[in-house]
């Protein structure tokens, strides 16, 4: 796929994933350099098929505290319920992405985990940043050929 519609792909699923899941909208883009600073929490899942690859989201604390109370119905998510939102959001994400990669084949998805928010800095992926109500997502799709 190419990187163009891999970015198509990533904004529409994070467009859907955050309205249908989380009842909230993306107000827009956010440059890269200013959202990376801000990225407190990420967590990421892993993939394979066709191709085989990984999905790292990020958010800075605000966003990821907002979108867990969006997601679990109550502005009191504990670190752990938080934390497990955003393995949740990874785990979402990273279906919605590769059910467009190579027309939709047989893909396993891998164990959402929490990594290090530096998870993000890796280059050779497509990113996304976007503005959120309350912050920042960032959504990192690194991808190869399987053997």
């Amino acid at each position: 796929m190419p990187e163009q519609d891999l970015h198509a792909s990533i904004n529409d699923a994070v467009e859907q994933v955050l309205e249908t899941m989380c009842f909230s909208a993306v107000l827009g883009p956010c440059e890269t350099a200013q959202a990376q600073p801000f990225l407190d929490r990420s967590a990421v899942v892993d993939y394979s098929g066709a191709s085989v690859g990984s999905v790292l989201i990020g958010c800075d604390e605000a966003g990821a505290r907002g979108l867990a109370a969006n997601f679990l119905g109550s502005e009191d998510a504990s670190e752990e319920q938080v934390s497990g939102f955003l393995a949740e959001l990874a785990n979402m994400l990273c279906g919605a992405v590769v059910s467009t990669l190579n027309g939709g084949g047989n893909y396993s998805l891998g164990t959402p985990r929490v990594v290090p928010p530096a998870a993000l800095t890796e280059t050779g992926g497509v990113r996304c940043d976007f503005e959120i109500d309350g912050g920042i997502l960032s959504v990192l799709a690194l991808r190869r050929e399987a053997a």
